[in-house]
Parts: C-alpha cells; structure tokens; sequence
C-alpha cells in the first residue's frame, strides 16, 4: 500500500530565486503601492494607527479616513491646486468615511480601471490567489473601528489598555532572556558571519539544537528533519503551501486561530471547521470528527494547536492519543501548532504531539510547527520552524522535501536572530530554565488575578485558562442589553478605552479574548474598567426594564 502523502504541485517547479512567485508578490505589492498613491493625491488621508488585534500583525491593515464619497473620486482630479488644498482643510474634521487600504484601492479599482486601461492600454490585475487571501479578522474590527472615530482619544481622557494583541515582547511585566540578547549581540559584533546569507534551511546550528529540543527517546530526528522560517506563521504557511491544493481540504479547530484560514483558501483549499468543546475544556469533539470525514473527500490534513489560541486550552496525553488514532484510522497527518508549548499552568501539562505518536508506534506522521515566539517573548525577531516526525512508511519524505524547496522563496529567518536559538533551547546554558518558570509563574499569576475581578463582574463567566497567553470570557448581551459581543467590544473601547477582541472574530459569539500578557497594574486596571462598564450596562438595562410605556 502507498502511504506516500502527495505534496502540492506547485513546490515542484519552484526555483531557488523564486521567480514566479516573487513575480507575484512584485505585482500584488506595486498594486498597493499605486493605490496608497493614488489616494493620496485624490485626497485620502490616513486615520490614526489602527488597533492590530491578535497574531500575525503583518495581516493587519491601518483604516484610511476617506475625505469624499467614492462617487466624488472620479472627477477630482480636475481639481485645481488651490481647490485641492482648501477642500483638505474643510475636509480635516470630517470624519464620516472610514476604510481599508484594500477597501480604497477595490473603490478606485472599480470606478477607475475599466475606462483608464481602455484609455493608456495598462492592465495590472491582481492574482486571484491575493484576492483569496482574507484575513477574516480584520472585518469585525473594523466594524468596531469604524464609528468610534479611533476611540482611545475618547473615554474622558482614560490612558489606552489593549487586552487585543498577543504581543508579550510588549510588556513591561515579562522581559526576553538575557542569554538570548546576549547571543544576538555577539553574532552582531561577529558581522562576518552574521551578515552573510543562510542555508534556506536555516543555519546548522539553529538547526540541531532545534532537532534536539523535538528527539524523544521513542524517535530521534536530525537537522535534516528541520527547517527554520520566518516565525512560526511562516512555518505554518510553509507547511500548508505544501500540503493542499485547490480543491483540497484541511480540518482546522473552531474556535482557532484564523492564519490556518487565512493560508488555506489563499491556496483555493477547502476549509472545515471541527468543533472544539467548551463544556470539556475546549477538547476536539471527536464525534463531530468522524462525521466531517463521513462526508468529506481529499482532506490532506487535520491542524491541531496545544496550548491553543485563543481558548488557552492544554489537551490531556489522554486526549491527544484519541487524535493521533482519529489521525491514524484516516490517515491523516498531523500539523501540530506548539508555538505556546510549555506554557502551562498547574496541574496542567504539556504533552508534544509528536511523542505521544512515538509512543503509540509511530503510526502517523506529525509536522510540529513552533518557534521562540510566543515561549522566548520575541516575536518580532521572526524564528520559527518546522520539525518533520515521520512515520513508519516514510510518508512525509515529499512534503519535506517540498517545504525545503519553497523555504527558498523566503531565503530563511533573520541569520541574527536563529544565533539566539541554540542558547535558548539548551538545558546547559545558565539562567534559562530559571528565567522560563519565572515567565510560567508570572503569567499564571496574571490569569489568575485577571479571572478573579471579571469574576464579579455582572454579566461575565470566565473560563479559566489552562495555559497560553488568554482568557476567554462569556458576555451574556441579554442581561448587558448589547446586541452581541461585537457591540460590547465596541462600546468598552468608547467609553472605557480598553480593546478586548470579540470572539466573533473566532466564530465564536458572546465572548471576548482577553491577552494576559501585560502588566498586573494594567490588567488591574483594565478589569476595574470593565467592571464599571457592566455595572453601567445593567443599570442602564434595568431603568428601561422599568420604564412605563407611557413614557417612551
């Protein structure tokens, strides 16, 4: 029986420059380019910094003020220049328009391209595979965005708290290990070496120690099993980019984390959402599993992320071996998102993905994506990886073999950065195993104090986090008198100028994501501000529940 699990055809005519698909991302970046440039000179200004919600924040797309309505764009040109100034002053206060870049350039697109390349002969048109491309984050945040007029500088003066992105470099409370910086410095000062280019692959000895951290004793893999990338986002594209092709299908958790989405379709795959259960502490509905696969033909993948984004689960070995035999019984491989691995709190532990497979006879092949992140508090320094942990068949050879060819398309993480690797990932190197359980520590304080005022807070339920970076928390809209969770996000940013992330961003209505990441006084804070706008809720619901008829 062929076990072999086909790779995407695509990777196969990849060449080590990457000319079609630099080609492409050329074309997708000059169209952007044009746009911005475009409205600038048809008067549309930029908003504020925009809020960037969650991970992956090189998804995210500033809003631009939109001084006109589109139907005004077309002929503004004819504007003469003292026209064109004196309308920007008028214009300075009128916020009444708010819009994406991509939103903007869609506008001029359809009002402007047909007649203008009947005109000048130019045609540059998009991909459909950008046009795929969909962060389905970014709407519900710009509906919250939109009629706020950038909130922040609204709530009677209060300092802005952003619960919204995970970003725990951030943070006063949580600092990067000095091993880690101390190696980043002397790679620097080593210029010679640092400054050069990389192995595709990533650097050797990024790539051992990187080997060493995922080798148990059931399965030992070599640097040869690894690739580094530009963060565990760009591990995950790699990965995905080779697994599907259009009219494939990968299983994805929901609630999850929407890259897995976002990458997907962009490949013109088919995406199916797989239950997660919130009354068994977000566990894979395993049911609902075998159901999807019932009905369901070339799926190429199921995505599992232990401790997850964004319910801050941490599945049981228990559980995971009920995966890896799902997995087994359809074989399926397993793409297993760890990038927050160890970070657990007690009694909660985490337990690799590919080591329960060792332990279960190796019978399903596992790709684990993770990197220093989310982990190490740096992730804007962009290290990620991919360890390959095959199976007895050798069934990931071709899909290896395949992301190392599109891992030239982005030519490595940064060649400084990957020197942090092999210094953090070490047991030997002194003042990292202490500074990891003081960052555990740290942050499982943090949930807890957290989670004890949203607590007491009217018409909150917290669900207690198991390990990550978040705290999911249930809004019941009815007792608050809010239409849903996107209305709660909003109206706490107005008045409170604190950003939480609704989970209809998730697909999950009537909860928010909380990032615990940020400092205690922050936190505390943020909860007390919380606090006071749920009591103001229902107060303002129980005087209209009151209210005689007569009176409206």
């Amino acid at each position: 029986m062929d076990r072999t699990l086909p790779a995407t055809s695509h990777h196969d005519t990849a060449v080590p420059i990457g000319r079609r698909a630099a080609s492409a991302s050329t074309t997708a970046t000059a169209t952007v380019a044009d746009a911005k440039h475009n409205a600038k000179e048809k008067g549309i200004m930029p908003s504020p910094t925009s809020v960037v919600a969650n991970r992956g924040e090189h998804h995210r797309v500033a809003p631009l003020k939109l001084s006109e309505q589109p139907s005004q764009l077309h002929n503004h040109n004819h504007h003469s220049h003292q026209q064109h100034q004196q309308h920007h002053r008028s214009q300075a206060t009128n916020h009444n328009y708010y819009y994406t870049q991509q939103q903007v350039f869609q506008g001029l697109h359809s009002q402007q391209h047909g007649s203008q390349a009947q005109e000048t002969g130019w045609e540059c048109p998009a991909s459909e595979k950008s046009k795929r491309t969909i962060n389905p984050v970014r709407p519900i945040i710009d509906s919250i965005l939109k009629d706020i007029k950038m909130g922040y500088q609204r709530a009677d003066g209060k300092d802005p708290i952003s619960l919204a992105q995970c970003d725990p470099a951030a943070s006063s409370a949580l600092k990067p290990c000095n091993a880690a910086l101390d190696a980043v410095a002397r790679a620097l000062r080593e210029r010679h070496h640092s400054a050069s280019y990389l192995n595709a692959s990533g650097s050797p000895e990024a790539r051992v120690a990187v080997a060493h951290h995922h080798s148990y004793h059931e399965h030992i893999i070599g640097a040869d099993n690894i690739v580094i990338a530009n963060g565990c986002s760009g591990a995950l594209q790699l990965a995905l980019d080779t697994l599907l092709d259009p009219g494939t299908t990968v299983l994805v958790p929901h609630p999850g984390f929407p890259l897995y989405q976002m990458i997907a379709e962009s490949n013109g795959a088919k995406v199916i959402e797989y239950h997660l259960l919130q009354d068994r502490n977000w566990e894979c509905d395993m049911d609902h599993l075998e159901s999807i696969m019932a009905s369901s033909t070339n799926v190429r993948a199921i995505i599992i992320n232990n401790p997850s984004n964004p319910t801050g689960a941490v599945f049981s070995e228990y559980h995971l071996k009920q995966i890896v035999s799902f997995a087994a019984k359809h074989h399926l491989p397993i793409v297993s998102d760890e990038i927050y691995g160890e970070i657990t709190f007690a009694p909660h532990k985490f337990h690799p993905m590919a080591l329960v497979a060792a332990k279960m006879g190796r019978q399903v092949p596992v790709i684990t994506a993770s990197g220093i992140s989310k982990q190490f508090l740096v992730p804007g320094w962009r290290v990620g990886w991919l360890a390959f942990h095959d199976n007895n068949y050798n069934s990931l050879q071709g899909i290896q073999d395949g992301v190392k060819r599109l891992a030239q398309i982005q030519l490595g993480a940064s060649h400084l950065a990957q020197a942090a690797v092999p210094v953090l990932l070490s047991l030997a190197t002194p003042g990292v195993a202490e500074w990891k359980k003081n960052v555990k520590e740290t942050l499982e304080q943090q949930a807890i104090f957290f989670c004890d005022i949203i607590s007491r807070c009217d018409g909150l339920e917290v669900i207690p986090p198991q390990g990550a970076m978040y705290v999911i928390v249930k809004v019941d809209c009815r007792q608050l008198g809010l239409s849903d969770d996107t209305e709660f996000a909003r109206r706490l940013l107005e008045e409170e100028n604190v950003f939480v992330l609704p989970g209809s961003a998730f697909g999950v209505p009537n909860v928010f994501r909380a990032v615990i990441s940020s400092p205690g006084s922050v936190l505390e804070t943020a909860s007390l501000r919380i606090h006071d706008f749920c009591q103001r809720c229902c107060e303002q619901t129980e005087r209209k529940r009151k209210k005689p008829r007569s009176a409206k």
